[in-house]
């Protein structure tokens, strides 16, 4: 087994290269400047900037935390406050950076915030303190008995105050209901934020509405396909497709996961490829069609209303697309999709992963290793340390190069020479769960996700390079790679995460 010599590059974050695909559905307040409109939500902060009329979640050495409750705008500094349930956030506008200050024992979570030119003022209901006062210098609390009368308090209006928001709630097509949680006042705009169908634009004069769906669901994005400009994002909850010029998300998944099975929507998805006509998504309750031209979801699945056709087992692991033809791959074995007929091959053996060679042979990785079909017979390939009987999760051809991941590592097959790429040397998690490969100016990388982050080795400079939550906003498990024209998209255990390209 040859192995080279390693070189390790480290980059710390730099929130000019990153950007965070959040879930800013669920919105909590906003804000409004001149510029920017900031949305607070269970999973960060945005941002829709006015004048380029694009939203960007506001640039941070340190990703912002979740579960933001509450946000201010300092008139005297134009620093950003905001409130998480421990702790009172300060977001320098400047250095792009933030810091939090925890607050003291006992206390409550604020429902309101007032800044002064040395305080910050805070109003809980109820608690251990009711009112408290922060000293922008010295960063200490005082709780305090009473509040100055010219403060300006945030938020500055609610949903309630506008008559003609009634009944102060939205339903989407699946009839879903909204509940609206906070509001803005921006000229003749007012922003309305709702708990899960994000932020809506009201014409104060009109009363007509402007819908911004914004974000990615945070859990478990297994799949990531591109499409020109769309991108499409398989998740737990159903399917997403992000146009990545405009940044408008389409959802294909109602906000009550039971629906999607009456609806004929897929959950949780586990591989999505497509062409011209359709995108085939593969879920642990079957495979789902949709097709293009009329915009409707089919469900070949033993258990989804209205099937067609049935899967031999319905928890599909892999797909792959040759033509007209849909290899699917099961955890019970291989069957073929073909003339709308689903014909099984074989049965009784797990598959992980299926891919195509420039010669349309058949390969597939399982439990048991690594399986060729060319033509109509079968053979098993193997490595000289006899690694890959023990399980192989991944399979990528790229340039003449074949790349295995397997449960000792990354393994490499090139002109009859094979390499070993191992945990904890020179990957960051033991399991591979994504690998894509790129050759760009002469330049051959491979990018490879696992459960604790990722891996890229560039070849043509054997220099090895990891992304982690030390260095990036890439936390745990990544499922799923893309790489597209700006940016290197990544889907975690936590949401999207976009690397620009340099």
């Amino acid at each position: 087994m040859l192995l080279y010599s390693i070189i390790f590059v480290l980059y710390i974050h730099n929130p000019d290269l990153w950007t965070y695909f959040g879930d800013f559905r669920f919105v909590n307040s906003i804000i409004c400047d001149n510029r920017f409109v900031y949305v607070a939500s269970d999973y960060g902060i945005t941002r829709f900037d006015k004048l380029t009329s694009s939203w960007t979640p506001p640039k941070s050495r340190t990703p912002f935390p979740n579960n933001v409750k509450l946000i201010a705008q300092d008139p005297f500094t134009n620093e950003i406050w905001f409130v998480i349930p421990e702790a009172l956030g300060r977001y320098n506008t400047i250095f792009e950076d933030y810091r939090l200050i925890e607050f003291p024992e006992g206390y409550t979570t604020p429902c309101s915030i007032a800044i002064s030119k040395d305080y910050v003022y805070l109003s809980a209901s109820g608690g251990l303190h009711q009112y408290l006062r922060l000293d922008k210098l010295t960063k200490s609390w005082t709780n305090i008995e009473s509040l100055p009368q010219e403060l300006e308090w945030f938020p500055e209006v609610s949903p309630y105050q506008y008559p003609w928001l009634a009944p102060y709630y939205v339903l989407d097509k699946f009839l879903s209901r909204y509940d609206m949680t906070c509001a803005a006042t921006d000229g003749r705009w007012v922003w309305v934020g709702t708990a899960g169908d994000g932020l809506y634009k009201y014409d104060a004069t009109t009363y007509m509405p402007e819908h911004y769906l914004l974000g990615v669901p945070a859990r478990n994005l297994t799949s990531l396909w591109g499409d020109g400009e769309d991108i499409w994002i398989g998740t737990e909850q159903g399917v997403i497709r992000y146009n990545h010029i405009t940044n408008l998300y389409t959802y294909y998944s109602p906000s009550v996961p039971d629906l999607c099975i009456s609806a004929g929507l897929p959950t949780n998805v586990t591989s999505i490829i497509g062409n011209d006509k359709s995108v085939w998504v593969g879920t642990l309750a079957g495979l789902y069609q949709f097709d293009k031209h009329s915009g409707n979801w089919h469900a070949f699945t033993k258990f989804g209303v209205g099937a067609i056709h049935e899967l031999p087992l319905p928890k599909v692991t892999s797909l792959t697309l040759n033509k007209e033809t849909i290899w699917i791959g099961t955890e019970d074995g291989l069957s073929k999709f073909e003339n709308g007929v689903i014909k099984e091959i074989f049965k009784g053996l797990p598959v992980n992963d299926i891919k195509l060679d420039s010669h349309d042979s058949l390969w597939i990785a399982t439990s048991k290793g690594v399986f060729c079909k060319s033509g109509s017979s079968w053979s098993q390939f193997d490595d000289p340390d006899k690694i890959m009987p023990h399980g192989v999760y991944k399979i990528l051809f790229h340039d003449n190069v074949i790349y295995f991941g397997s449960k000792q590592g990354i393994l490499v097959y090139e002109n009859g020479v094979w390499q070993r790429f191992t945990y904890p040397v020179y990957l960051p998690g033991e399991q591979i769960l994504s690998m894509v490969a790129d050759s760009v100016n002469g330049i051959s990388e491979l990018w490879i996700g696992t459960d604790s982050g990722v891996a890229v080795w560039d070849k043509s400079h054997n220099l090895w390079e990891r992304y982690t939550q030390e260095n990036s906003p890439i936390k745990g498990e990544v499922y799923s790679i893309f790489l597209g024209h700006e940016y290197i998209y990544f889907g975690t255990g936590v949401g999207l995460v976009g690397l620009k390209k340099e």
